[in-house]
């Protein structure tokens, strides 16, 4: 009780706090793994989650539209880019 009497005495404490959000947000997510168990996990993980998926801090909802498993992956850039 001696903490709380000491905080009430000496008022309101004021933060600011600046918050960062993505609006519309549209991303690819690679993962890679030379054990095809744990990719067949994460795949699945990802089509049938047990919990719903969130980001950011204000715990926004994600919606997964795609997944598919790649065996070959291919670097450079393409035109326009």
């Amino acid at each position: 009780m001696e903490l709380f009497k000491d905080k009430k005495t000496r008022g309101v404490d004021k933060d600011i706090l600046i918050r960062e959000f993505l609006y519309g947000l549209d991303t690819e997510i690679f993962i890679a793994c030379k054990n095809q168990q744990i990719i067949d996990e994460i795949h699945e993980s990802f089509r049938n989650p047990k919990f719903a998926l969130t980001l950011g801090n204000s715990d926004e909802l994600a919606c997964i539209k795609e997944t598919e498993i790649c065996y070959e992956v291919f670097f450079g850039r393409k035109q326009g880019y």
